[in-house]
């Protein structure tokens, strides 16, 4: 699912470029795991990986995408400010890695997250929607770096993006939708439980 209004409108025969506007990716949480961290000011933990490298997408309007490894490696050494949000709302910050909350990582499975959620009351409604399965999946909001991602079409007219290169990584976010189904975040419940 793309949010701006970019569209493949016919196949293309060779690779061609996405401008930098700014996307979305919803990606499936399976595994999403949940702990209390035993500190007053934390709610609970949630690590996993919110983007997975080397994995196709469902359809996202006309092509499907696959995220390249080391997409992520040069957008992370600029330590961007990124939050942990619920569904891309910013009313709602679970963690920032600005304040160090939030820690991401490009490993060989993707984008990991390492979240110290706020002891908030709206997150208490989310831990229970993460710790029931009603949100189990993951996205991200970035921009892609200027040639930083190529378009192929296969025999079949079926378009392929890859990306290579991530430009800008604002949030991560837990959500009830998502555009890859392999990633994989594990729930454990509280060890006070």
């Amino acid at each position: 699912r793309m949010t701006n209004d970019k569209r493949v409108s016919e196949p293309a025969t060779e690779t061609v470029p996405l401008s930098v506007d700014r996307e979305v990716r919803v990606l499936d949480l399976e595994g999403l795991e949940i702990r209390h961290s035993g500190r007053r000011d934390e709610a609970f933990t949630i690590r996993g990986h919110v983007a997975v490298t080397g994995q196709t997408s469902h359809d996202l309007g006309g092509f499907k995408e696959q995220i390249a490894p080391g997409a992520f490696d040069e957008v992370l050494a600029t330590d961007p400010d990124v939050h942990l949000t619920w569904d891309h709302d910013t009313r709602y910050v679970a963690a920032r890695t600005k304040n160090g909350t939030l820690r991401l990582e490009a490993d060989s499975a993707g984008l990991f997250i390492d979240a110290q959620v706020g002891n908030y009351t709206w997150a208490k409604d989310l831990r229970t929607a993460l710790e029931r399965g009603d949100i189990n999946q993951g996205s991200f909001a970035f921009t892609v770096a200027e040639g930083g991602d190529e378009f192929a079409v296969d025999d079949d007219g079926n378009v392929m993006r890859t990306i290579h290169n991530i430009g800008g990584l604002y949030d991560v976010t837990v959500t009830a939708q998502g555009a890859y189904p392999q990633t994989s975040l594990a729930a454990v419940r509280s060890l006070a439980a």
